[in-house]
């Protein structure tokens, strides 16, 4: 730049260390010269070893090569400070604004904006001890300085909060241990610090780096270590995350209420008009996006240009916004942006749906019909179109200037060509451009609005009729043969004519041609057509050449747009990141005006007009490892994707090898499973996470479960099990007539031919329902079915049967910021809670208890071998039954058997016996009964003396004990006198 002092130029060293390992290395380059077989190799096996090493740990550094779309002035890094309470978060804040501003800043509230650099700019937020602050604050935190008491060790929050970031898209992560003075003994200070490392780096990475502050000193950190600090934070590189490079966002600076007075007079709580200031951040904001508030809903903008410091300021004064704002002494607004309506000339309301109307041939003949022609030579490309949409358009031609990059539309209506038309003229039928984007844009830029006469050609284009020619569909074999040269040409750096062409007829079109000559957006819609006939993926060098060619696609885009004013730059791109704009946001509630509390972020999330619908979002979930409480579906829960955090109720599934969702009541345990909620469409591949509840604190862990977005849908096919049970009431052999499993004929016919079984594991599946009348006849849905054995009575039939279950359409938006107390928020509470709080038990079935049935079943009693007289003559004697001889021998044995009557007197004999034998048992019992007696009293009285003998031998042996002591202690004496 003019004005600069020339560059200094380089001091070799010529002493010091520096000079002597360079030295060093020259001396050994020598001895390697001059004796190279000394430096051979000298293992194979080593070397080898070496270099599988070299190219595994090289291989861990290669990472998807991702295009630089960072703007010339970035937006401010956002460095969040996190920390649980008391950590020394407000101290830090405090030294590194000192540090920058050389002054002391107190009562800081919401972000603070400051120069670092000549092309670096922060933004410093302290992060409230909430999870709805950690949450918003990990998806839009470039750089996290997580503060740890050393004295304490890692708390809860801080485990939170990294799983937080894990879902998000993980953020540069930057440990900082504090509160280290309060260790005296500097072994136990090293071994603390090693421990704290290691885990650290268990939830992080290994060698996440991780910042001592020593200590304090008169209520501040030192210097220089908050010097050493910034330096860390100044030099730091970040990578773009996949959600912010895809996604607009706004982190606000300050807010202010525009809402007209006198409306405020007459009407104090109606809804206000705010304007937010701040820094464009991810993607381009155009100016028809819908923004999402966490914690408030979705709105529309009105952003405007509002110009700010720019990161070249000479001195770094910081912006403290929202304690003590610095901004330009005037406010220059454009005006607000209005997409320009374009005249309708007899058209109808909707082209889209005429055309659908009116349209008489099938898109695939149209299809077939049309063509693609490219210009050769120094005109400008065209794109012939030789049939629309609307069949009542002729055919037009559509190109664009290479440096104008304009594009006149002309809407035609009638089948006649108008009389202001020729051959060759540059024009758009405006029925086309639904084809591209809706309204009025081509490859997401906007075109320039139209005049009161509509310019045929735009200023500087040539109306000499251009030569066209077609391309047409090479073979598969030419595909192939097309794509090794444009590889090969690609890295060759081109060649001559026919190298990296496709098959033209007769002519070669060369790409690299292409891309030095035309303007950007035109290269994307030629890369797209191109490539769906050449698929490099099976190239070894394709990350090389996507790299060159997103680094080459993002030098054009500078290029295009480097000598535009702001104001038309935005009318075609948006409000690029890095801008400071000024949004202005209608009919927000008044609560938002009443309780705002800056230290809470204010986030300007951009919603996709795909992300504005709602559906069924189909995900992959997991109960996290350190919640206790189980996940059952259909409780309410919290969930955190995208920009939004709302409440829906979830339900949990399975999907079995014949993908069929089969409902689960309660989620696994250790593994993964399904999910089911109604939200807003999300992008495949978000992360989410769940909470039950974002209010107060618990000592236990809040995160409950966390998952990815699979696919979105509108319908459902989650199913549970339903079986249906039945009894028998006539069994003939295989088949069995049952009762009670339907209520009507017309149920049995739809479930004809279905699987069916017993509780014995007898297969079998159902004929027909039972009608009319006869002896089978039974209750009103009774069936005929067929099994594989023979059943019985007792058994009971049953049929496995999956029911169709609708996911609740709940959707309700976490509206924190709309109350006094931001971290008090409740929705819908679950089952259990509202029990819990009522004190109402668990209604019991009794049919769903689990009993011990103790069923005594008598044993089958099977009928004894009849054999057939016919076939009991024709068998032999020895094998004939004895049936007749037994029964007589039985009746012989019968009156064979005689009684025995005893004489009076032998009745007294016996008598006496008996009481003999009687009072001898009785002796015999009381005589046992008393030696048990006596044994016993034996055991207790050795048990006693045994105690006695055990505590006399120890006092014993603590007087032997003690003499030993005292000689051994005069003889230790005796020696050292």
């Amino acid at each position: 730049m003019e004005g600069e002092a020339p560059a200094k130029s380089h001091r070799v060293r010529h002493s010091g260390r520096k000079a002597e390992k360079r030295q060093q290395k020259d001396n050994e380059a020598e001895t390697k010269q001059r004796n190279p077989k000394a430096f051979a190799i000298q293992s194979a096996n080593k070397l080898n070893r070496a270099f599988r090493r070299a190219q595994d740990v090289k291989s861990r550094k290669h990472h998807i090569p991702v295009v630089d779309r960072t703007p010339l002035e970035p937006p401010p890094v956002v460095v969040a400070i996190v920390g649980p309470p008391k950590v020394g978060k407000t101290t830090l804040l405090n030294g590194i604004l000192k540090h920058y501003t050389r002054q002391k800043i107190s009562n800081i509230q919401g972000p603070v904006t400051l120069v670092t650099g000549k092309h670096r700019r922060l933004t410093l937020i302290e992060c409230n001890n909430d999870l709805t602050s950690m949450i918003d604050v990990a998806k839009i935190a470039d750089l996290i300085l997580l503060m740890v008491d050393a004295s304490f060790g890692f708390e809860m929050e801080t485990f939170e909060f990294l799983n937080i970031c894990q879902v998000h898209g993980f953020p540069k992560v930057m440990g900082i241990l504090t509160h280290l003075d309060s260790f005296k003994q500097p072994k136990t200070l090293k071994k603390t610090k090693k421990n704290l490392k290691h885990r650290f780096w268990t939830e992080l990475y290994q060698g996440a780096k991780l910042f001592y502050l020593t200590g304090m000193v008169y209520g501040e950190y030192p210097r220089t270590e908050i010097r050493n600090l910034c330096r860390f934070i100044s030099v730091m590189k970040f990578r773009p995350l996949t959600w912010r490079s895809s996604h607009s966002y706004v982190l606000a600076d300050r807010m202010e209420d525009i809402t007209d007075p006198e409306k405020l007079r007459v009407e104090p709580h109606c809804n206000r008009n705010i304007s937010v200031y701040g820094y464009v951040r991810g993607t381009h904001l155009k100016p028809s996006t819908m923004v999402h508030i966490p914690g408030l809903s979705t709105l529309s903008i009105d952003p405007s240009n509002y110009p700010c410091l720019s990161p070249h300021y000479p001195h770094p004064t910081p912006q403290v916004l929202g304690i003590t704002p610095i901004s330009p002494p005037f406010h220059p607004q454009l005006p607000p942006f209005h997409p320009p309506q374009e005249p309708r000339q007899n058209l109808p309301e909707s082209i889209m749906m005429s055309s659908m109307i009116d349209t008489t041939t099938t898109m695939d003949s149209k299809m077939t019909e049309s063509k693609v022609a490219l210009f050769t030579g120094e005109e400008p490309f065209c794109l012939f179109v030789t049939s629309c949409v609307n069949s009542s358009v002729w055919n037009v031609n559509v190109s664009m200037h290479r440096t104008l990059n304009q594009l006149a539309v002309i809407p035609l209506t009638t089948r006649s060509v108008p009389d202001h038309l020729s051959v060759g003229d540059n024009v758009v039928c405006e029925c086309c451009l639904p084809c591209a984007s809706i309204p009025r844009f081509v490859m997401g830029f906007k075109l320039p609005p139209p005049t009161d006469s509509p310019p045929l050609t735009p200023p500087g284009f040539n109306i000499s009729s251009p030569r066209m020619m077609e391309v047409r569909m090479p073979d598969e074999e030419l595909v192939e043969d097309a794509g090794r040269r444009r590889r090969r040409a690609i890295f060759q750096g081109g060649g001559g004519a026919g190298e990296g062409g496709y098959v033209v007829e007769n002519h070669q079109y060369h790409e690299n041609s292409l891309k030095t000559k035309s303007p950007f957006w035109l290269n994307n819609i030629f890369s797209s057509l191109l490539q769906t006939f050449v698929d490099d993926s099976d190239d070894e060098s394709s990350q090389d050449e996507y790299e060159h060619e997103g680094i080459e696609q993002t030098r054009m885009n500078r290029e295009e747009f480097e000598n535009m004013d702001d104001a038309t730059r935005v009318l075609y791109e948006g409000f690029r990141p890095g801008l400071y704009i000024r949004v202005e946001l209608h009919n927000v509630p008044t609560e938002l005006v009443e309780h705002f509390d800056p230290t809470y972020p204010l986030i300007l999330g951009g919603v996709t007009s795909t992300e504005g619908n709602m559906g069924y979002l189909r995900t992959r979930v997991k109960r996290h490892r350190w919640y206790k409480k189980i996940l059952k579906t259909r409780d309410p829960v919290i969930v955190s994707v995208g920009w939004r955090r709302y409440q829906t109720l979830p339900m949990y599934y399975m999907e079995d090898h014949n993908l069929r969702q089969r409902m689960l009541k309660y989620t696994p345990q250790y593994m993964h499973c399904w999910g089911l909620m109604y939200g807003p469409i999300t992008p495949q591949g978000a992360g989410f996470l769940a909470v039950q509840s974002i209010s107060g604190s618990t000592p236990q862990f809040r995160i409950a479960a966390t998952g990815t977005i699979l696919e979105s849908d509108c319908s459902t096919n989650l199913v549970k099990k339903l079986k249906l049970v039945g009894y028998p009431y006539k069994i003939y052999k295989n088949t069995c007539f049952v009762k009670g499993m339907f209520n009507s004929p017309l149920e049995v016919a739809k479930f004809e031919g279905a699987s069916i079984k017993s509780v014995s594991g007898i297969r079998g599946h159902i004929k027909k329902a039972v009608t009319g009348g006869g002896k089978e006849q039974g209750p009103p849905g009774s069936f005929r079915g067929m099994f594989e054995d023979k059943l019985l009575m007792s058994d009971i039939v049953f049929c496995r049967t999956w029911y169709p279950v609708q996911v609740p359409k709940m959707y309700v938006v976490a509206s924190n910021l709309l109350i006094q107390k931001k971290d008090s928020w409740t929705a819908m509470k679950s089952v259990g809670q509202l029990r819990f709080e009522q004190n109402v038990k668990v209604p019991v079935k009794g049919d769903s208890l689990y009993k011990v049935i103790c069923i005594s079943r008598l044993g089958r009693q099977f009928h004894g071998l009849v054999v057939p007289r016919a076939l009991q003559r024709e068998l032999p004697f020895k094998s004939k039954p004895k049936n007749e001889r037994g029964k007589k021998e039985g009746k012989r044995d019968k009156l064979m058997k005689k009684a025995v009557v005893r004489e009076p007197k032998d009745k007294q004999i016996a008598a006496l016996m008996v009481a003999l034998r009687t009072m001898d048992n009785s002796k015999k019992r009381t005589k046992k009964e008393e030696r048990k007696k006596q044994m016993a009293h034996h055991k207790m009285m050795l048990e006693k003396q045994e105690i006695k003998d055990h505590w006399r031998h120890k006092e014993a042996k603590k007087k032997i004990y003690k003499a030993l002591a005292k000689s051994e202690k005069r003889k230790s004496k005796s020696s050292t006198e």
